[in-house]
C-alpha cells in the first residue's frame, strides 16, 4: 500500500514536471503576441491567393570556371514565367532570393493588355521580388513574366550550388527543397504552386546536362560562343494514370564519377532501381508518369537524397556500392526510400508545409513495405517513441499560419514528421487492412491526376 501510494505520487510529480517543461517550451517556440498593424503583402511570408503559375521557360547557364572580374563562380538566367491572374490585383509577388536582376518585363497574353510596372524591388526579409503596376491585372487572363538575372554558384549546398569531387571535377546541381527554388530563378515558390517546367541548360562540350525530364534534343537556333550546347528539357505539372494496368517502359540510368562507374559501384542501384519501380507501379495501380528515372552520386549534399522527380539526387556514399564501405542494405533501403514519393509526394502533394508528414511519413513507411516488420519497429517505431517522448515534441500536422518561415518549415523535416508519421500511417493501414489502405491510395492518385 505504502509501495503504491509512492509509485503514484511518483508519476504524479513526473506529470506535474512534464506538464512544465512543455509549456516552456511552447512558449518559447510561440511567444506572446501583441496585435500589430495590417502588413503589406510583400511582409507575410506566405504567397496571396491572386495569382498562380502556369508554365516556365528557364534557361540557366553555370560557369564552372571562377569569373575573373569576381572572383566568383557564377551563373546566368532567364525565365519566362506564365501566370494566371485569379484575383484582380496591381501587385506581384514572385518569390527571389539572392539573385541580381538585370532586366524585368511583363506582357499579356491572349490580346490581354498587360499594366505597365510601377515600382519593383526585391523584398530582403520575406525573399519576394515585387513589382507595383500601374492598373489592375484582370481576372481570368494569362500574362507573361520575363526575367533575366545572375547569381552566384556558391558552395552552400543549396538552391543552384557547386560542389567539387575528390579528383577537382566541378559539377553545377541544386537542393530546392523546402525554400530554395527561389535562389535558382524567380519563381512561385510553395507546394500547391504546380506548373509545367521548360528547362533549357547551356554547358560547355564534354559535360553532360541532365533535368527532370528527358533531353529533347539540342537546341537548333541558339548560336552560341566558346562551343555551348543548349540542351532542352521537359517535365510535366502531373499526368493520369490507367487504373489496373501496368507499363513499365522507361529509362533508369545511374550517374556518378567515371571512376565509380568503372569499378561498377553503381550496378547494384541499377539492378535493383527497376523492380523496386515495378512494386511500386503495382502498389499504387498507377504507371510511372515519366520516360526516365535518373539518379546521380553527388559528392556534397546536405540533404543526403532528394526524390526530385526524374532526376534524383543522392549523396556517394547513399547510392554507390563499395563493398569496402558499404552494405547492400543501406543502398536497398534508401533506394525504396526515395522512390516511394515519385508517387504520393511527387505526383500528389500536400498544398503546404504544416502536412510534411503525408509526404515523409508515407515514404518511410511503404519503404519498408515487403521487408520484414523487425526492420520497421526497431529502426522506425522506437526511434519514434523515444523523441516523441521528449518535452520538445509537436504534433505532427501544424495549423497553417504556424509554419510559415523558411526557419519554421526546416524544423518539421525530424523523426517526428518521418517516422512517428510512418508509425501512424502503418497503424491505419492495420487498421482498415493493407489492400483497402492502398486502394485508397490508388483511387486518390487517379482522383487528382486524371
Amino acid at each position: 500500500s505504502v509501495f503504491l501510494s509512492i509509485l503514484v505520487a511518483t508519476i504524479i510529480a513526473l506529470s506535474v514536471v512534464y506538464s512544465q517543461e512543455k509549456a516552456k517550451n511552447l512558449e518559447a517556440v510561440n511567444p506572446p503576441t501583441t496585435p500589430s498593424t495590417p502588413k503589406d503583402p510583400w511582409e507575410n511570408y506566405r504567397l496571396p491567393d491572386s495569382l498562380s503559375p502556369v508554365s516556365y521557360n528557364i534557361t540557366l547557364w553555370p560557369r564552372l570556371v571562377v569569373n575573373a572580374s569576381t572572383g566568383l563562380y557564377i551563373f546566368t538566367g532567364q525565365s519566362d514565367v506564365v501566370f494566371r491572374c485569379e484575383k484582380e490585383t496591381d501587385l506581384i509577388l514572385i518569390h527571389c532570393n539572392k539573385l541580381n536582376l538585370t532586366l524585368l518585363s511583363l506582357i499579356g497574353r491572349d490580346g490581354a493588355t498587360a499594366p505597365t510596372i510601377k515600382k519593383s524591388w526585391l523584398e530582403v526579409p520575406t525573399q519576394f521580388l515585387v513589382i507595383q503596376l500601374n492598373s489592375n491585372l484582370m481576372a481570368g487572363r494569362q500574362y507573361e513574366l520575363y526575367t533575366e538575372f545572375i547569381g552566384e554558384l556558391a558552395d552552400d549546398l543549396g538552391g543552384f550550388y557547386r560542389s567539387e569531387y575528390t579528383e577537382g571535377t566541378i559539377v553545377a546541381t541544386t537542393q530546392m527543397q523546402p525554400e530554395d527554388a527561389r535562389k535558382a530563378f524567380p519563381c512561385f515558390d510553395e507546394p500547391a504552386m504546380k506548373a509545367i517546367f521548360h528547362m533549357n541548360l547551356l554547358h560547355a562540350h564534354g559535360t553532360v546536362a541532365l533535368a527532370n525530364g528527358m533531353n529533347l534534343g539540342k537546341h537548333g537556333t541558339l548560336a552560341l560562343a566558346n562551343g555551348k550546347t543548349c540542351f532542352i528539357s521537359e517535365a510535366p505539372r502531373g499526368t493520369g494514370s490507367h487504373e489496373g494496368k501496368h507499363v513499365f517502359c522507361f529509362q533508369i540510368r545511374i550517374w556518378a564519377r567515371k571512376q565509380a562507374i568503372a569499378e561498377g559501384q553503381g550496378n547494384y542501384a541499377l539492378e535493383k532501381t527497376g523492380p523496386i519501380m515495378e512494386f511500386f507501379e503495382k502498389y499504387y495501380s498507377s504507371s510511372y508518369p515519366l520516360t526516365k528515372s535518373d539518379q546521380i552520386a553527388l559528392p556534397d549534399f546536405s540533404a543526403g537524397v532528394m526524390e526530385n522527380w526524374g532526376l534524383i539526387t543522392y549523396r556517394e556514399t547513399a547510392l554507390l556500392f563499395n563493398p569496402a564501405s558499404s552494405q547492400y542494405y543501406t543502398v536497398i533501403y534508401t533506394e525504396r526510400r526515395q522512390l516511394a514519393p515519385l508517387w504520393f509526394g511527387n505526383l500528389v502533394t500536400m498544398k503546404w508545409w504544416n502536412d510534411l508528414w503525408l509526404n515523409e511519413g508515407f515514404a518511410s513507411y511503404v519503404s519498408y513495405l515487403g521487408a520484414d516488420s523487425y526492420n520497421f519497429n526497431c529502426c522506425t517505431v522506437h526511434g519514434a517513441m523515444s523523441v516523441d517522448a521528449l518535452a520538445s515534441s509537436h504534433p505532427l500536422s501544424a495549423k497553417e499560419e504556424d509554419v510559415v518561415r523558411p526557419a519554421q518549415i526546416s524544423e518539421l523535416f525530424d523523426t517526428i514528421t518521418y517516422s512517428k508519421g510512418a508509425a501512424v500511417l502503418r497503424m491505419l493501414s492495420e487498421f482498415l487492412t493493407e489492400p483497402v489502405f492502398a486502394r485508397g491510395l490508388s483511387v486518390r492518385i487517379v482522383y487528382v491526376h486524371v
